[in-house]
């Protein structure tokens, strides 16, 4: 395996798999600077490609410093790290109940569902509906017209029928 040295006499890695594998130990900010010298030498690429991996490249930084790829710490809090508990949910949630044959659904009420879903399988049903009721109330009350308004005039039909009786 050939490997180049940096600045610090540190051996850089050679593939992407040694570059996933300092993602993993929590070495994200290597994976820049490794990244970062690698599009500076690299005289062939085409704009879209330099483009493509500088969007990585910021990708990677940002989720970093936002605390996002400390992959050791989620692992030593027990936390997934894979992609199957998120694959297992939307199996569970979303293929379960809205991919039944001869079934469609509008885009509004197939999210209303979901959410529903969502909150009772995760346990949070509870919480959740209270949050829904305190904000229906609040939309209600918003709804309601001002006490010095004055009340919307009936309609023809109505006037009419009120008159005969």
């Amino acid at each position: 395996m050939d490997r180049s040295l940096n600045a610090a006499g540190e051996s850089e890695p050679s593939n992407s798999n040694e570059l996933r594998s300092r993602l993993r130990d929590g070495q994200w900010s290597q994976v820049v600077e490794v990244l970062t010298a690698r599009l500076s030498q690299a005289e062939d690429l085409s704009s879209a490609d330099r483009s493509e991996i500088k969007r990585v490249i910021e990708y990677i930084r940002s989720h970093g410093e936002a605390g996002r790829l400390d992959y050791p710490k989620f692992k030593l809090m027990g936390l997934p790290l894979g992609s199957g508990s998120i694959e297992s949910a939307i199996r569970r949630v979303i293929n379960l109940r809205m991919k039944n044959s001869g079934t469609f659904w509008r885009i509004q009420k197939a999210e209303k569902i979901l959410t529903i879903r969502s909150s009772i399988l995760s346990g949070r049903w509870d919480d959740d509906r209270a949050v829904v009721k305190y904000e229906m109330k609040r939309n209600r009350k918003q709804a309601l017209p001002k006490l010095d308004e004055s009340p919307r005039p009936k309609s023809d039909a109505r006037q009419r029928t009120q008159k005969s009786q």
